[in-house]
C-alpha cells in the first residue's frame, strides 16, 4: 500500500495551468532575445595618444578568507582583462600592508597587463576606512606620470558580467560621458556615471 500522500488533482491543474501561462507568456522574450543581432559600440577615443581614455582601478581590501579572497579578486580581473588595450588599462590597488591575497593574486596575473599597487602611506591623523581608501586610490592615479581621461572606480568583487554584451553596456556610458564637450567638463569640476557591473560571485 503506497503510504505517500499525492497531490490532489486541482493543485496539480493549477500548477500545471501556472507553468504553461508562465512559459507562454515569457516565450516571446526568449524569441525576440535570440534573434537579436548585437552590434557592438566603439569606445570613444583617448585625447592624447599617449594615454588612456579609461582606467578600470580596483579597490582590494584583506578578507578573513584568504582562499576565497583570492578567487573573488581573480575572478573579477579576469572578466576586464579581455578589454584591455592602448586605449583601456587595468589596476589593482590596495592599502593595506599585510593583505596575502592581493599578494597572491599579484604572482597569478605577474605577466598579465594588470598594475599592482600598494600604498604604504601612513595618515595617523586619519581615520583609516573606506574614505582614506578610495582618497589614496585616486591620488595614486592622478600623480602618476600618464594617467587616463576617466577612471572607473570598482570593488574586488564587482566583475563585469554578461560577457562582450557587459563591456558594451560600460562603452555606451563611455560615449555619453564623452559627448559633453570639455569646456562643460571644466565648469561642472566633476562628472560621472555609475555602472551596475554584477558584483555576484558564489564559492
Amino acid at each position: 500500500m503506497d503510504t505517500q500522500a499525492e497531490t490532489p488533482p486541482k493543485l496539480r491543474v493549477i500548477i500545471g495551468s501556472a507553468v504553461l501561462a508562465l512559459f507562454v507568456v515569457s516565450l516571446p522574450y526568449g524569441i525576440r532575445h535570440s534573434m537579436a543581432t548585437f552590434t557592438p559600440t566603439d569606445m570613444p577615443p583617448a585625447h592624447s595618444a599617449t594615454s588612456p581614455l579609461l582606467e578600470v582601478l580596483i579597490l582590494s581590501f584583506p578578507r578573513p578568507d584568504v582562499e576565497a579572497s583570492s578567487k573573488i579578486m581573480a575572478t573579477t580581473i579576469n572578466s576586464y582583462l579581455p578589454y584591455i588595450d592602448f586605449n583601456v588599462t587595468l589596476s589593482v590597488f590596495t592599502h593595506s600592508t599585510s593583505h596575502t591575497a592581493f599578494a597572491d593574486v599579484r604572482k597569478v596575473f605577474a605577466s598579465a597587463n594588470v598594475t599592482f599597487y600598494t600604498d604604504t602611506d601612513e595618515h595617523p591623523d586619519h581615520w583609516s576606512g573606506q574614505y582614506l581608501h578610495i582618497a589614496e586610490a585616486f591620488r595614486w592615479v592622478i600623480e602618476r606620470p600618464t594617467h587616463a581621461e576617466w577612471v572607473m572606480l570598482v570593488e574586488d568583487d564587482f566583475p563585469i558580467c554578461g560577457g562582450d554584451r557587459g563591456w558594451d553596456a560600460l562603452k555606451k556610458v563611455m560615449q555619453v560621458l564623452e559627448a559633453r564637450s570639455p569646456g562643460q567638463r571644466v565648469t561642472t569640476k566633476r562628472q560621472g556615471g555609475f555602472i551596475g557591473t554584477g558584483g555576484r560571485y558564489g564559492i
